[in-house]
C-alpha cells in the first residue's frame, strides 16, 4: 500500500491514539545500512520505502505480549517490541519516532 511504517501503522490505530516507535529497539540488517550509505538514501526515504528492515508489525496488547512472543519464538520468529501505543488527542493518529 506504500508509505511505509508511518503510512501503514496509523490505519490500524483507533482515533487519538499514536505509535511511538522506539529506533533503538532493533539494529537494522547490515544491507540497509549498506543500502543507505551507498546509494546516499535519506533517512525519511529509508524509514517510508524499506520500513528500516522491519518485516511485519502485529499490535498487541501489553498484557498478552509474553504469550504472544513465546508464540512467536515457537514459530521460529525473533518478535522485537517497537515500541507502544498512546493516547495523543481526540483526532487522528500518528507515528512518532523515538531515537
Amino acid at each position: 500500500t506504500g508509505g511505509g511504517i508511518a503510512g501503514n501503522l496509523p490505519r490500524v490505530l483507533p482515533a487519538g491514539c499514536a505509535a511511538e516507535i522506539e529506533l533503538s529497539s532493533w539494529e537494522r540488517p547490515a544491507i540497509f545500512r549498506l543500502m543507505q550509505k551507498l546509494g546516499q538514501v535519506p533517512e525519511a526515504d529509508m524509514r517510508r520505502t524499506f520500513n528500516l528492515g522491519i518485516g511485519m508489525i502485529v499490535v498487541w496488547p501489553a498484557a498478552a505480549r509474553a504469550a504472544f512472543e513465546r508464540h512467536c519464538i515457537r514459530s521460529g520468529e525473533q518478535p522485537v517490541r517497537l515500541g507502544r501505543i498512546v493516547v495523543r488527542g481526540p483526532r487522528g493518529a500518528a507515528i512518532v519516532w523515538k531515537s
